[in-house]
């Protein structure tokens, strides 16, 4: 069997296809190509990760000021599920938030072939410094690394709240400096325990589940040790 983080690409789905010709099954993982033949996908259930980001978003809003809300990703992580997420987030926030508080919340995806280019977008936003959110969401690792070197580099710690995506040691390090607010991160245990029970299924029953669901965990400053590896506590 063949796991993969799908990539969308015509390349791609004409690999999968061959590899079910041959009796290969494949399960996608994290970000999904449904035209494709593969024969499930594992990956994060996009109402679930809207509340988790929602809960922290509000707990970072203004009093009685408008707050400004940016989601950032680049192409590699902008998916239909990323999308999702955001609308989900915009509908939560308009309900949740007081009749004081006020939200401008946007998304931006960077359009990025390296990890160079998320990195030079990230340091050009915080130049020019009158254009910064209030609050920066991170939809993915890459950005939550780049966007925490840039606060310090720019000296805008405390003045740009930032919630992170993923939990490295980096990123680990940022929540416990109070640099990074928190984290949200899929449960990766999870996400290996059901793309190899789909490959079992398929193999042993010849079809699977087409989607399965996968929990989130926030992190904070209080939890953080339970990230770390044996090592580093």
């Amino acid at each position: 069997g063949i796991i993969l983080e799908a990539d969308g690409s015509a390349e791609e789905q004409e690999l999968i296809q061959e590899a079910m010709d041959q009796n290969i099954p494949v399960v996608t993982v994290l970000t999904d190509d449904s035209s494709s033949a593969r024969i499930s996908f594992v990956g994060l259930n996009s109402y679930q990760l809207g509340n988790a980001y929602t809960e922290q978003i509000l707990g970072l809003l203004k009093e009685h000021e408008t707050t400004q809300v940016l989601l950032l990703s680049n192409s590699q992580s902008k998916t239909q599920e990323t999308n999702l997420v955001y609308y989900q987030i915009k509908k939560e926030l308009e309900e949740k938030k007081q009749g004081y508080q006020s939200v401008n919340i946007s998304e931006y995806s960077i359009d990025n072939s390296s990890d160079f280019d998320t990195e030079e977008f990230v340091r050009d936003m915080f130049v020019n410094d009158e254009n910064l959110p209030d609050v920066l969401v991170c939809m993915d690792e890459v950005v939550t690394e780049c966007v925490y070197q840039a606060l310090i580099d720019y000296n805008q710690v405390g003045n740009v709240k930032v919630i992170g995506f993923y939990y490295s040691d980096v990123i680990l390090d940022a929540i416990d400096k109070e640099i990074i607010s928190s984290a949200i991160a899929l449960d990766m245990d999870e996400i290996g325990r059901y793309s190899v029970n789909a490959l079992d299924e398929y193999l042993s029953l010849g079809h699977s589940n087409n989607y399965y669901s996968v929990n989130q965990h926030v992190i904070t400053k209080e939890n953080t040790k339970d990230y770390r590896t044996e090592d580093e506590k």
